[in-house]
């Protein structure tokens, strides 16, 4: 059997209808983290794989601890919501039934009559507030910190929008995860709006009419909340390749993740079918394990079960059936850093692009991509950081940007079942062959290929030009010898838990200072990769300063960051007890 064979049989049993179905099934679903609606998503998804005839693990893990830099969590509930202008005019603003969105994710339930609206601008810091006690705070900074100061203040609900949103009407998805401690001190209703309603209170209040509002949220917190993991495995073997995506998120969302969450489902059931029906031999080089968790939380707890010995790659799915043209996205393959480079990664990335290779060209002899696709450095922000912080290799497929990312807009219709297709049977081959001992020498090749034809082009085209020769001679050293990249020697060492670390867990930690974080994570975004991600994935055993990050990072990464900015983040994070050094760096 050849990888033509392999592909073919995996896209024969490979439905796309059936991929629409699961997602409109999954979506119904208000899937937040700590819900009882991201419980009985997970049922769903177990039920329906065991209906076909898969043998299925549903692990639970607590959300009362942390699991390494995912923190505890509140378990919540919510059922319905309203929010309406009272004055000067009668009108609803959003309603739960009509946005999922409405209501910021574990906000505390109860009602408001006829309350007036302030506008505190970002409303992150004390200062930004007057006398709001018992009155609605209108404001655009990150939910926690905002709630934690309009809360503390006596302000009867926080009103949240985003001010770079495409859409003027759509609700945005914003959370506040609380933690059970933050919960029981939890007053203040959080609705998340729409900027098309924060510019019509915004007006209401600069012409001097007063907007007052009326609402409720009918919710609450939850005992016994838990993690599900939801998983199946083909073969036998110890050792594994893990193909995950992440099944939280508002109900009636779709590209976020449903699609990966329907696309990985659609591929157990292909994978099923097709060794039942003997188009696939068994494996015996790794099993091949499918995982459908929340996120961080899912994937941060199961490898810490034991995962992270098993598994060999990950391949994560995040975003993966857009209509682009609609979206405006782009299909990209997200690398690990270049120090975490593994064999599958070519292998993976090739039967992408050949999937992904359906237009006829010009003369109609070859075929040519037929969607928007690229390939990017590392960048953070899905369950492959997980896999990547438990020191097993990576990649995302993940399609960005797209103009209804969190919003309510992230509906069913902006969902290409066919796209989804073609990333499923494309991953679905990449591993198979990956766990097959007779495709060795494919892997080998491509991997070659790879990394001495495409690779380091690739990425050269991220490097600034001054830069270009060395970080060429370094990736050209790290890829095809195998040389460990060592820039430590002295500075410090991060000794805070496993795993990327969370904008919430700084404001947690820091308190007002974190202030003085925010600011430099906003003049420098890179700045914010390095120190939440790239600093605890380098320096966990060997210690660096700000200069010698800084230079691992251009020539592993291939972007600049100022070494003055990051020597104060350090800083910082050493207050934090996040970062142990020799001397304050």
């Amino acid at each position: 059997m050849g990888i033509s064979n392999v592909m073919s049989c995996i896209s024969g049993y490979f439905y796309a209808r059936e991929l629409v179905e699961i997602a409109a099934s999954v979506s119904r679903y208000h899937r937040i983290q700590g819900s009882d609606e991201l419980e009985k998503a997970a049922e769903y998804i177990a039920g329906l794989l065991r209906s076909e005839g898969l043998s299925v693990e549903v692990y639970r893990y607590s959300y009362s601890v942390p699991h390494g830099s995912f923190q505890p969590l509140v378990g919540w509930w919510i059922r319905d919501a309203e929010l309406w202008l009272a004055k000067p005019r009668m009108r609803r603003l959003h309603s739960f039934r009509e946005s999922r969105t409405a209501v910021v994710a574990h906000s505390p339930g109860g009602r408001i009559d006829d309350v007036e609206v302030v506008y505190v601008g970002r409303g992150e810091d004390e200062q930004d507030y007057g006398n709001v006690e018992g009155k609605a705070v209108l404001a655009y900074g990150s939910p926690l910190a905002v709630y934690k100061v309009a809360n503390g203040l006596g302000a009867a609900a926080v009103l949240l929008y985003r001010r770079t949103l495409a859409e003027q009407r759509a609700v945005p998805y914003l959370s506040l995860f609380l933690t059970p401690k933050e919960a029981r001190d939890a007053r203040a209703l959080a609705f998340s709006v729409s900027l098309r309603t924060a510019n019509i209170l915004r007006t209401l209040l600069e012409k001097g009419r007063a907007p007052r509002i009326s609402g409720f949220i009918d919710a609450g917190y939850r005992e016994g909340a838990y993690i599900p993991v939801v998983t199946t495995r083909f073969g036998d073997p110890d050792k594994e390749v893990h193909i995950t995506a992440h099944m939280c998120h508002p109900g009636s969302t779709v590209n976020d993740n449903v699609s990966g969450t329907a696309t990985v489902i659609e591929l157990a059931l292909a994978y099923h079918r097709a060794f039942e029906k003997g188009c696939l031999t068994g494996v015996d080089k790794h099993s091949i394990r499918i995982l459908l968790f929340p996120e961080y939380s899912g994937s941060m707890a199961y490898l810490e079960d034991g995962g992270r010995e098993r598994a060999v790659f990950n391949a994560n799915l995040d975003m993966v059936g857009e209509k682009q043209d609609v979206t405006q996205s782009t299909l990209t393959f997200v690398r690990p850093p270049p120090s975490m480079y593994h064999e599958y990664e070519a292998l993976f990335y090739f039967m992408l692009r050949r999937a992904l290779t359906t237009a006829p060209s010009l003369p109609e002899v070859y075929r040519v991509l037929s969607y928007r696709f690229d390939t990017t450095p590392y960048q953070m922000g899905s369950d492959h950081d997980a896999y990547l912080h438990n020191g097993v290799p990576a990649i995302m497929i993940v399609q960005w940007p797209d103009r209804f990312y969190h919003t309510d807009m992230d509906t069913i219709d902006k969902l290409d079942p066919y796209v989804a297709k073609a990333v499923g049977v494309a991953v679905g081959t990449a591993a198979y062959l990956a766990s097959h001992s007779r495709f060795a020498d494919v892997v080998s090749r491509l991997d070659t290929i790879y990394r001495e034809n495409l690779y380091v082009g690739e990425e050269a085209a991220h490097t600034p030009e001054e830069h270009l020769a060395e970080r060429v001679s370094f990736l050209e050293s790290l890829l095809t010898r195998g040389a460990k990249p060592s820039f430590g020697g002295s500075g410090c060492v991060y000794v805070g838990p496993r795993g990327p670390i969370s904008l919430r867990d700084l404001m947690r930690r820091l308190g007002p200072r974190y202030s003085e974080l925010r600011r430099l994570f906003e003049e420098s975004r890179s700045l914010s990769l390095v120190v939440r991600s790239l600093l605890p994935l380098f320096a966990r055993e060997e210690p660096y300063d700000p200069s010698s990050l800084a230079r691992r990072v251009l020539l592993e990464l291939g972007f600049k960051v100022s070494v003055d900015k990051l020597a104060r983040a350090m800083e910082l994070l050493r207050e934090a007890g996040l970062l142990r050094c020799d001397e304050a760096p």
